[in-house]
C-alpha cells in the first residue's frame, strides 16, 4: 500500500535527517514563527487523539488506509525533510519544478485513460491515473494545479511549463468526476 511505502520512507529519512542534524548543526532548522505555527496542528492533533473512542487505533491507524496521528506525524517528518534539504528559493523552485513535472506524467497516463487507451487500465468511466481512486486523483491535481499556479506566477522562465501544465491538469479534475473537487 503506498501508506506503508510512506511510512518507510519517512522512518528512513528519519535515520539520515538525525545524522545530519547531529554531525552537521547549520542544518537544522531555525526556529521561526511560521515553524512554530505549522507545530500547532500535530500538538492538537494529539490532544485530540486523547478523546478519541478508539484512541489506539486513532494513533495506529492500520497500513492501508492514511489519516491516524501515526500517519499524520510522518507527513510532518517529510516537512522537516523538506525544509533542512531545501534552503534557498532556487532549491525550492527546482524541487516545485519537479513536482509539476511529475503531476505531467501522472496526468499524461489519465489522459491515456481519457481517450481509452489500449496499453492502460480503466475501469469504469472515472479517470483515476496511477493514484488508483479517482477522488485522490482528484485532490492530486488541485493541489498540483496550485502548486503550478504557484510557480507559474513566480519562475518566469518556465512560465509556458507551467502554463501548458495547468491546461492539462484542469480538465482532469471534472473528468474525475469527483464533486466535491470540482467544487473546490
Amino acid at each position: 500500500s503506498h501508506s506503508l511505502g510512506f511510512r518507510i520512507m519517512g522512518e528512513v529519512g528519519l535515520l539520515a535527517l538525525l545524522f545530519l542534524w547531529i554531525f552537521e548543526k547549520g542544518s537544522r532548522p531555525r526556529i521561526t514563527p511560521s515553524l512554530v505555527s505549522t507545530l500547532l496542528f500535530p500538538l492538537a492533533l494529539i490532544v485530540i487523539n486523547q478523546y478519541s473512542i478508539d484512541p489506539e487505533n486513532s494513533f495506529r491507524g492500520d497500513w492501508q488506509r492514511f489519516g491516524s496521528l501515526w500517519d499524520w506525524l510522518h507527513v510532518y517528518l517529510y516537512f522537516f525533510i523538506l525544509i533542512t534539504v531545501l534552503r534557498t528559493k532556487a532549491e525550492w523552485h527546482r524541487f516545485l519544478r519537479f513536482v509539476v513535472i511529475c503531476a505531467l506524467y501522472v496526468s499524461a497516463y489519465a489522459w491515456l485513460q481519457v481517450l481509452h487507451a489500449p496499453i492502460v487500465f480503466l475501469q469504469g468511466e472515472r479517470i483515476f491515473s496511477t493514484i488508483g481512486n479517482p477522488g485522490f486523483f482528484a485532490a492530486y491535481l488541485l493541489l498540483s494545479i496550485g502548486i503550478t499556479s504557484y510557480c507559474f506566477m513566480t519562475d518566469t522562465r518556465y512560465r509556458v511549463l507551467y502554463g501548458t501544465a495547468i491546461l492539462i491538469q484542469s480538465p482532469l479534475v471534472f473528468l474525475t468526476f469527483t464533486r466535491s473537487a470540482i467544487a473546490g
